[in-house]
Formats: C-alpha cells, sequence, structure tokens
C-alpha cells in the first residue's frame, strides 16, 4: 500500500477487474469436460452395474451367458435413460436462467 488513497483504490479495483475476468461468467453452467465427464461417467455406471448383475444370476444359476447378456443391454438401455435425464434437467436449469 502506498501512501496514496487514489491510487490504492484504482489498484484494487483493478485486481478486482482481472478476478472477475478469470471467474466463469454464468453460476451453474457446465464446461464442456465436467459435462462430457458426467455423461460418460452415468453411461458407464449403467452398463458395468447391468453386465455384473447379469453375471452374478449367471453365476447363481449356472446360465452362463444368458443373464450376463441381458444385464449388459438393460444397463446399456439405462444408461441411456440416465443420459437423456441428465440432458433434460440441464436443459430446463439453462432455461430458467440457472
Amino acid at each position: 500500500m502506498t501512501d496514496h488513497p487514489k491510487e490504492d483504490e484504482a489498484r484494487l479495483l483493478a485486481m478486482k477487474r482481472r478476478l472477475d475476468a478469470l471467474q466463469p461468467e454464468e453460476k451453474g453452467t457446465d464446461h464442456s469436460a465436467h459435462g462430457a465427464s458426467r455423461y460418460g461417467t452415468e453411461f458407464i455406471s449403467g452398463v458395468i452395474v447391468g453386465f455384473f448383475i447379469g453375471y452374478g444370476l449367471d453365476e447363481w444359476l449356472q446360465t452362463e451367458p444368458v443373464f450376463m447378456l441381458i444385464g449388459l443391454f438393460l444397463g446399456v438401455a439405462a444408461g441411456g435413460w440416465n443420459i437423456y435425464k441428465l440432458a433434460i434437467s440441464q436443459q430446463e436449469n439453462s432455461e430458467d436462467g440457472v
């Protein structure tokens, strides 16, 4: 800090403007990398859960690939449904101005 309050105020204002420029413009917006990883996580988690449930049923009932394939297809469907719900909720949030 200097002995001149006007200079100090001007420097603080300039620093505040630089900090504001570095921050995202809108709160709650999804950056592309974060959004892509979220979509991927939603889809892959559904596929993995469906696969392992089917695998567990196959081991229990000794029907090797049947339930594993059914679980895999149901997991793909569940992952797609999760992505759809996520896309709809993000679209509604963007329309609301959040």
